[in-house]
């Protein structure tokens, strides 16, 4: 049992089913380090602040505050194929998406008495 409790679980399992459903569906499916792109770290404005795990929301001089997750998954988007975060288009983009993150953000408060929330995510 615990063989395939592993491979129900694999990491690169689950990899090679995203790359099929978003070749699928047209998509482009790129990998890249996350070492050398520190999205986490990372702000639209260029600016690279290192943050413990446990600080779960992103927040800048410049303004932005978004949860880090998905702050994170808005900055892959613009990951370049040198594995770089392309400012100049984060920056054209970020007043549009910012309020779907947001809005992400506030349905999850309202559904948080309903639901147990994984703490992780920080509200």
């Amino acid at each position: 049992m615990f063989g395939k409790s592993i491979a129900r679980k694999a990491p690169s399992m689950f990899l090679n089913m995203l790359k099929r459903k978003v070749k699928s569906r047209g998509g482009e499916f790129r990998e890249f380090p996350t070492y050398s792109t520190k999205l986490s770290q990372t702000c639209y404005c260029g600016m690279i602040k290192k943050k413990p795990l446990k600080e779960r929301w992103h927040t800048c001089g410049c303004g932005v505050v978004a949860q880090r997750d998905l702050y994170s998954a808005f900055l892959a988007r613009y990951v370049t194929k040198s594995n770089r975060v392309d400012i100049k288009k984060t920056k054209m983009d970020w007043i549009q998406f910012s309020f779907v993150l947001d809005k992400c953000v506030s349905n999850l408060e309202k559904r948080k008495p309903e639901r147990k929330l994984n703490s992780t995510f920080g509200i």
